[in-house]
């Protein structure tokens, strides 16, 4: 009787064991399938932004593709049009009142041929297309150049220049960096009131030579100055300037400068009172960090 009781109780504990090794392990399967079940939400749910991303991007393709045709079929007809213009203005006996038409049918053109350039360029940037002939290229001169060609459209407005001395020498496209100090002086001509100066200033950090371009205008709004670089971008004071643009002086001056190797940022300018935008370019050769007029 002993013997048997003893085979009953360890029998019915063998299989109590048995049964709690039951439950442990469906409990378990049950929660694997819960998981599995959730991972497969998960990975239907990658699939399908994996698919509005692919189809974002072909969108985005689309939209670079158009803008770069229009673009480039719109340059042969502005460029007639400026030419026609440009030449009926040089006739001495063209009336009065035809020539202020010409006049202004010509600085539209001029400003609609700068619009369709900027197009052009920021497909080519976002393309990761854009030709550039890196050389040697003396800082100071081209500063001097672009602040002679904005002083040339703007005669009043006063522009004042540092730069190292001896001189440096960055590695860039020669005319890939005018259009860049070109980009950045206009903005600041276009922000600045009238005949109140703006200053560039150029000096070795590190590896690189950074140029500032400072004026003294209303400065960049804070809700702008993460979006600043970014395509169509204007703030509310460009409305009040007929050839502000659309927004792309910016992004293309990131893009030129990043495409060299470089990078821009906006300062604050607290001291000027308005903007500071600086970018940085590799140094072509050792320099001195100290500015002189």
């Amino acid at each position: 009787d002993l013997v048997n009781l003893a085979v009953f109780f360890g029998t019915a504990g063998l299989v109590g064991s048995l049964g709690s090794r039951r439950r442990v392990a469906q409990r378990r399967a049950e929660n694997l399938a819960r998981e599995l079940q959730q991972a497969n939400v998960e990975l239907a749910r990658l699939a399908e932004t994996e698919r509005q991303v692919r189809e974002l991007e072909e969108t985005d393709r689309l939209r670079r593709e158009l803008l770069a045709n229009v673009s480039h079929e719109l340059r042969t007809p502005m460029a007639s049009i400026l030419t026609g213009t440009t030449t009926m203005l040089q006739r001495p006996s063209l009336p009065d009142d035809i020539r202020g038409d010409a006049e202004s049918l010509a600085t539209e053109s001029r400003r609609l041929n700068r619009l369709v350039s900027d197009l052009l360029d920021m497909t080519r940037i976002e393309a990761g297309i854009v030709e550039l002939h890196p050389a040697d290229v003396d800082i100071a001169e081209a500063i001097r150049a672009s602040v002679d060609r904005l002083q040339r459209q703007s005669p009043d407005r006063p522009v004042t220049v540092e730069v190292p001395s001896p001189a440096v020498e960055v590695i860039a496209d020669w005319n890939r960096l005018a259009q860049v100090l070109g980009n950045l002086l206009e903005n600041a001509d276009h922000a600045a009131p009238r005949r109140s100066p703006i200053r560039v200033t150029a000096r070795r950090e590190n590896e690189t030579i950074v140029v500032r371009i400072s004026d003294m205008g209303p400065g960049v709004p804070a809700r702008l100055r993460d979006q600043v670089f970014e395509r169509f971008t204007r703030g509310a004071e460009a409305d009040s300037h007929h050839d502000a643009g659309m927004g792309l002086g910016l992004p293309i001056v990131r893009g030129l400068v990043e495409a060299q190797g470089g990078r821009v940022w906006l300062e604050d300018g607290a001291l000027t009172g308005g903007a500071c935008f600086a970018f940085s370019l590799p140094a072509a050769e050792t320099g001195t960090t100290e500015a002189g007029s």
